[in-house]
């Protein structure tokens, strides 16, 4: 098992802690904005799956 302090592709960032929050709010909206699409076409798949469900029984 390879040592962590030694690890080649773990290197300390060397942006302030203010770059550093700026970056973890960044990421965090784009993680907002991607959740909400989904959840945005998975209402749409769930009409479209009920409306197929209620007026292709009726006929």
């Amino acid at each position: 098992m390879p040592n962590p302090s030694n690890e080649p592709s773990l290197t300390p960032s060397a942006d302030s802690p203010g770059q550093k929050a700026e970056k973890v709010r960044a990421g965090k909206g784009v993680v907002s904005i991607i959740g909400g699409i989904a959840v945005v076409f998975l209402c749409i798949f769930v009409g479209i799956i009920g409306y197929a469900l209620i007026f292709g029984l009726s006929q």
